[in-house]
């Protein structure tokens, strides 16, 4: 009767314990519930601000944040230039998606890579030029791209390297338009994000003469931006990283390299990361 009357006793105490923890933790994630303020632009597929779900890229990074116990806050620019700006002064926590480079890091932390893209030449077919390096494209310019766009390393150093002649235009949607009206030769560009832009905004009659090179001249890894000068910068890297870990889909699975060290091997990052990934 005893050991009853004890085990009653125990039991009796533990309800309002369990209670009390369920309670708390119910408390926890309403009162320290977290959001990260995403700047974005038009980047088709990979953002669309008039989509659903904000484009291909975006939806992976919310449902990932989701996960990871964050709600996405997204602010959209007429300019991924606007969204870099707005990011590199600390008015957003972030802003996805870009690529690695030395300038860049400067001012930025990056997140490990969440997806990777393969840069190609668009032309017009009558280009019946072949050639197989960049190298090759010495001399053989114009060629088109967006202001504050970067291809990669391979193609910043061609263009330094052989003086690739460039003109630039605000807009990727305008970028074709140099190609089909001569102005420019080549255009370099995600292939995916090229051929969206082809459907999009090349007229149906001009689209057919349009094609590109292959296999890709790059392979680049994307990533999300921190300013260093946000306050809680290691923390939302922290929280970033755990986010794209928790992916595990085609895109992900074609990461050669899934950390940032990897991905990103000529810029190193000073940042000692937090084990407290429960908010910032």
């Amino acid at each position: 009767m005893k050991a009853t009357s004890a085990i009653n006793s125990i039991k009796a105490l533990s309800i309002p314990i369990i209670v009390s923890i369920t309670l708390n933790l119910i408390l926890y994630n309403l009162v320290f519930a977290k959001t990260m303020t995403i700047a974005m632009s038009d980047w088709p597929p990979h953002t669309i601000q008039s989509d659903a779900h904000g484009g291909l890229q975006t939806k992976r990074l919310t449902e990932a944040l989701a996960k990871a116990g964050y709600t996405a806050t997204l602010d959209w620019y007429d300019s991924w230039l606007s969204a870099y700006n707005r990011t590199e002064a600390a008015l957003a926590d972030a802003s996805g998606f870009w690529m690695c480079n030395k300038e860049r890091a400067k001012t930025l932390y990056f997140s490990d890579p969440i997806f990777v893209i393969q840069h190609v030449m668009f032309y017009l077919k009558g280009n019946n030029y072949r050639w197989r390096s960049l190298s090759d494209l010495k001399g053989r310019g114009p060629f088109g791209v967006t202001t504050a766009y970067y291809y990669g390393d391979k193609f910043s150093e061609a263009v330094k390297k052989y003086n690739f002649q460039i003109r630039e235009v605000r807009l990727e949607s305008l970028v074709f338009n140099l190609l089909i009206h001569g102005r420019v030769n080549y255009v370099p560009m995600d292939i995916l994000n090229g051929l969206e832009l082809i459907e999009r905004y090349v007229p149906k009659e001009s689209q057919i003469y349009i094609t590109f090179n292959s296999p890709p001249f790059d392979e680049n890894y994307l990533h999300l931006v921190i300013s260093k000068k946000h306050p809680n910068a290691k923390a939302i890297v922290t929280g970033l990283n755990h986010a794209i870990s928790l992916l595990n889909d085609k895109y992900s699975k074609q990461l050669p390299e899934k950390k940032f060290r990897y991905s990103c091997p000529s810029v190193v990052q000073n940042l000692s990361y937090t084990s407290n990934i429960s908010g910032f």
